[in-house]
C-alpha cells in the first residue's frame, strides 16, 4: 500500500498519454479520467469497421500485447441470459453492441515504458481508414 499512490498516478499518466497521442478521427478519446486508477486502457473504433478493426488486432499482436474483445462487451449476448433477453432487446443498446464488436482492452501499469506507449500509437495511427 505504501507505493499505491505512486503506482496509480503513474497509470494515470500512462493513460493520458495514449489518449494525447491516439488519432482522435479513429479512436474514442473522450474519457471522463476523474476518480480512475486506469489499470486497463479501452481501445474504441469511432466507427464500424470491421477491416480497420482486424488491422488494430493485427498491431496488438505485433507489438506482443495480450488484449480482451469487446471491452467489457454487450453482457447481454451472454449464454447465461439466453432465456431472459430477445435479439430486439440485444441491439437496441448502439453504443454496448459498438463496444462488442470494435473495441479492444489491455493493460496498463507502472511498469510500462513511454517509449512503448509512443512506439503502439505511432503504429496505431499509421492505420488507413
Amino acid at each position: 500500500l505504501k507505493r499505491l499512490n505512486k503506482s496509480i498516478k503513474k497509470r494515470n499518466e500512462n493513460h493520458k498519454l495514449y489518449l494525447k497521442l491516439l488519432r482522435g478521427d479513429i479512436f474514442f478519446k473522450n474519457f471522463n479520467l476523474s476518480g480512475s486508477s486506469n489499470y486497463g486502457l479501452h481501445l474504441i473504433l469511432k466507427k464500424k469497421n470491421s477491416k480497420l478493426f482486424k488491422k488494430v488486432l493485427n498491431i496488438l499482436g505485433k507489438n506482443s500485447i495480450e488484449y480482451r474483445l469487446g471491452s467489457l462487451g454487450n453482457q447481454l449476448r451472454q449464454p447465461y441470459l439466453n432465456r431472459f433477453v430477445n435479439k430486439k432487446s440485444i441491439i437496441s443498446l448502439k453504443n454496448t453492441e459498438h463496444m462488442h464488436f470494435f473495441s479492444v482492452y489491455f493493460g496498463n501499469n507502472q511498469f510500462l515504458d513511454q517509449s512503448k506507449i509512443i512506439k503502439l500509437c505511432k503504429d496505431l495511427n499509421s492505420l488507413v481508414i
